[in-house]
């Protein structure tokens, strides 16, 4: 399953309205022009050069002022809202183009199609339109099996006490339509696997009625179904969770390469943002910009400012694909073997061979120069990947995260405490080289991983940050708050054998407070997975009460799934995008996993939501 190339494909339907993509001529130029979501969509997929090569000329924002264009085929791409639908007709009736398609995502609404409909009849515009097309693109991929909707502030929006309820369900449907949208590209119904109550639970209802209405219709969208939604032994799951699972992923100090990136470095989807050395800098080759994503603003080409710079991940990056996964120190090594290699496959193309005539080293030399495309774009993944690493070593060295890592996966592989932990625990938070941010992370792992710690060990540990000027209160009395719910609730379910016994005791604990690492390192999202993926029938297993929702309603599925989409409501990061990638890895039979959330953040960002969420106007 490989949602990246479906959305691609999908979006290339976008840009050729009328003719096939397979053949484009120079004379289809076409101007693009989309809202801010929907140039993240377009962004995280294609380059500039990738638009032109497509047809695409100019691409400009949808409410910025724009001129008289004419004589060439104008492609709207955004949201259905009303303010876009108003600006779309105050373009027809300005007659700026006179020949447009209007691409929605998601689908637009009657009442709105109604309104422009109104809008173009009044304006006497309707022969401006030559189509008017539903597409359910509205989510981002980064990679083949990893997706976000880009939901900001999602688990601050569904965990704040005194939200406005209509305001609950706004973001309960945004995450449904874009859910329906994943589903609609993969062509693939779920039987639909969530915990029996919280947020994850609420949207996985509505998404099941979503789609067992639409499957009334007499022409669905799920109608071209892939194999694996066709037969019923193939069936597809889709596994939706609350954040609440696992806390301490959240604050972690990973020592993956692909996940220390969004920890230390500044990042935007697929752009990372490192400081480098203005000395260091080289003139660049001005065909560089193609390569380059398209911006909201057409005239802003540089991505360089002051002494940082902004490099794109993405799926043509063979060091990125190769080692994306690797422990940092890995990755040091592999730049230094490439490097090496660089430097030899350089000399050969350069140095004559003294054995050979003249005539033999200039047919030697034609043959080593068609291979001068691949060798210089691999020195530029090498010099982009030396930046980057060289940031993120920098960061490890000021802050000394290799030693939060260790200490934080001690803590984490027991729920009891131990002399020896909290010694080094309280070590640590008295360490000059560490950040304020990551001793606040480490305290607040500590505190939630440990079911009970001694109250003089507490007030120590309470004390070491105060005397560090470290802000901690709200955050240690959010989590105390779900600590003390936890044990209550554990109480009044110790004598019963209701079938939410097990939801604080067992692999899915609602919030994530007792879940050790085992030696296989399974985070507690992967055990939920491979609990309901291998069905197993344990009593106190997540695919024992987990609610089962089918939008097809057909007798209960039993068989082992072969694939699943893992959707984290509230924000996830690529740690467990990586923890799920290596089990479907390790699995003897092969299994294909896609992991989403509602957006993906680090650390700062999601301790940033729960200061919000209790108050505390200050962010870290």
């Amino acid at each position: 399953m490989n949602l990246r190339e479906k959305q691609y494909n999908n979006l290339l339907k976008v840009l050729h309205p009328e003719e096939k993509y397979q053949t484009i001529s120079q004379s289809n130029w076409k101007i693009l022009i989309f809202d801010k979501d929907c140039h993240q969509i377009i962004s995280s997929l294609f380059t500039l050069m990738d638009l032109r090569k497509n047809g695409i000329t100019l691409h400009l924002q949808i409410n910025l002022e724009r001129h008289l264009i004419q004589d060439s085929p104008t492609i709207y791409f955004c949201r259905p809202t009303k303010k876009n639908i108003n600006i779309i007709i105050g373009d027809c009736s300005k007659g700026i183009y006179d020949s447009l398609y209007l691409n929605f995502t998601p689908s637009i609404s009657r009442e709105n199609l109604e309104q422009l409909a109104r809008g173009l009849l009044e304006t006497d515009s309707t022969q401006k339109i030559n189509k008017i097309i539903d597409h359910y693109l509205n989510y981002i991929t980064y990679e083949e099996t990893f997706f976000t909707l880009n939901i900001k502030n999602s688990y601050y929006k569904l965990q704040v006490d005194n939200q406005n309820e209509s305001k609950i369900t706004k973001t309960i449907n945004q995450i449904v339509e874009g859910l329906f949208g994943v589903l609609v590209t993969l062509k693939v119904i779920p039987i639909i696997r969530c915990p029996p109550n919280g947020a994850a639970a609420f949207v996985a209802k509505e998404l099941n009625k979503k789609i067992y209405e639409h499957l009334k219709q007499p022409r669905n969208l799920f109608q071209e179904e892939t194999p694996l939604s066709v037969v019923n032994f193939q069936r597809i799951t889709l596994i939706i969770l609350d954040r609440d699972i696992d806390f301490n992923v959240m604050l972690h100090h990973s020592w993956i390469y692909h996940s220390l990136i969004y920890d230390v470095l500044e990042t935007s989807l697929n752009q990372v943002t490192v400081d480098v050395d203005l000395e260091a800098k080289t003139n660049e080759n001005s065909n560089e910009n193609s390569n380059e994503k398209p911006k909201e603003n057409s005239n802003e080409n540089s991505f360089k400012k002051n002494n940082k710079k902004t490099f794109y991940i993405h799926e043509d990056d063979d060091f990125w694909k190769d080692n994306h996964f690797k422990p940092f120190p890995d990755i040091g090594d592999q730049i230094s073997i490439l490097t090496k290699e660089f430097q030899e496959n350089k000399a050969n193309i350069t140095e004559p061979d003294l054995n050979l005539d003249v005539m033999q080293n200039a047919q030697n030399l034609s043959s080593k120069v068609s291979n001068l495309p691949q060798l210089q774009k691999r020195k530029k993944e090498i010099d982009k990947h030396t930046s980057i690493a060289t940031g993120i070593l920098e960061q490890i060295q000021q802050r000394d995260l290799g030693t939060f890592f260790d200490v934080e996966q001690a803590v984490m592989g027991s729920s009891s405490t131990s002399s020896n932990e909290f010694q080094d625990v309280l070590k640590l938070l008295r360490n000059p080289k560490g950040s304020s941010f990551d001793k606040l992370r480490l305290f607040l792992i500590y505190f939630i991983s440990k079911q009970t710690i001694k109250e003089d060990d507490l007030n120590v540990l309470l004390k070491t940050l105060e005397e560090q000027n470290i802000e901690y209160q709200s955050y240690y009395n959010h989590f105390n708050e779900l600590k003390m719910l936890q044990k209550k609730q554990m109480q009044m379910n110790a004598n019963s054998r209701s079938k939410n016994n097990n939801i604080f005791r067992d692999i899915a604990q609602k919030f994530g407070l007792h879940e050790m690492l085992p030696k296989r390192y399974e985070l507690p999202i992967t055990r939920v997975v491979s609990s309901i993926m291998n069905v197993k029938q344990d009593t106190k297993s997540a695919n024992y009460f987990f609610d089962y929702l089918d939008p097809k309603k057909m007798p209960k599925y039993q068989t082992p799934f072969k694939s699943a989409i893992v959707f984290v409501v509230g924000g996830g990061n690529p740690s467990e995008f990586i923890n799920l990638k290596q089990f479907s890895d390790s699995q003897q039979m092969k299994r294909n996993i896609i992991y989403g959330s509602t957006e993906i953040i680090n650390a700062q960002e999601f301790l940033n939501q729960l200061s919000l969420k209790i108050g505390n106007d200050e962010k870290i």
